[in-house]
């Protein structure tokens, strides 16, 4: 639900620059571990997304903050371009606190994943 973008929430038209959206959420999922507008009620994940509510964690650096920034636009005339996206670069640090929280969220997964199975 989360990769739905706002102007297709407000039933507005939209084209390919929702992709641009869906980038800024995977980015936010893999800096973080968890969605940026989660909530188990739809209708407060919807508003999370129309209103652009949602908190980064303060071990997130900048550079990344600014990134996601950039992809997670209301108004898609105004976001990043794919291709801009190619031409931001993150530090060996940077790339290491992401693998660091993908294997963390990816080993909780398994675990769910078993106690579901057994």
């Amino acid at each position: 639900m989360d990769y739905v973008a706002p102007e297709i929430v407000s039933g507005c038209q939209y084209d390919a620059k929702v992709d641009v959206w869906s980038l800024g959420v995977l980015c936010f999922e893999l800096t973080t571990g968890r969605a940026p507008f989660e909530n188990r009620i739809n209708r407060e994940a919807f508003n999370n997304i129309v209103n652009l509510n949602f908190k980064f964690p303060e071990y997130l650096s900048e550079m990344a903050k600014d990134f996601i920034n950039r992809l997670l636009v209301k108004d898609p005339h105004k976001d990043m371009t794919l291709k801009k996206s190619e031409h931001t670069h993150f530090s060996p640090r940077e790339l290491g606190s992401i693998w660091t929280h993908v294997r963390k969220k990816s080993k909780s997964l398994k675990s769910l994943f078993k106690s579901i199975l057994n």
